[in-house]
């Protein structure tokens, strides 16, 4: 659980940060945060210009006043294509694996290997957006700070 605080009253605090929020991935031209935010939700993620991470962090929370300071709280996940690629990946070699397996016809080894390389390629590119995503939420956590108590 993330929390960032302010002195900021809710109000000023939602406007500040919506104001530093780009709407669209695609119209920015620099390193920013794109998402929504709004009295119910904040939804952020870190765009980068020419660069593409397949397991994107997002920040999911929303603001609290509790004891007449301002809480942004939320929880990290993952972006919904990163979540549809997953389960098309998993679902493709179960399917191929399955299939293989019960066919009585052909036999269960080449789909197993071409299925281990999909794996594999799968892990690779797992291990190398994980760094990146470290990256991304200290960030994005940096960035919401200096934006709320400057």
């Amino acid at each position: 659980m993330i929390k960032i605080k302010t002195e900021l009253p809710i109000e000023k605090a939602i406007d500040r940060l919506s104001a530093e929020v780009f709407s669209s991935y695609f119209k920015i031209n620099y390193e920013s945060l794109v998402g929504k935010v709004n009295s119910k939700k904040v939804s952020l993620y870190r765009a980068v210009p020419f660069e593409t991470n397949s397991f994107l962090p997002v920040f999911q929370g929303k603001f609290e006043t509790v004891d007449g300071e301002t809480i942004l709280t939320g929880t990290w996940t993952y972006h919904w294509y990163a979540k549809l690629f997953v389960f098309l990946i998993a679902s493709g070699m179960l399917y191929t694996l399955f299939d293989n397996f019960f066919d009585k016809h052909t036999l269960p080894i080449p789909s197993m290997i071409i299925d281990l390389i999909v794996v594999y390629v799968f892990w690779f590119l797992f291990k190398k957006s994980k760094k990146r995503a470290l990256e991304d939420k200290r960030w994005i956590v940096k960035y919401v700070e200096n934006i709320l108590n400057s």
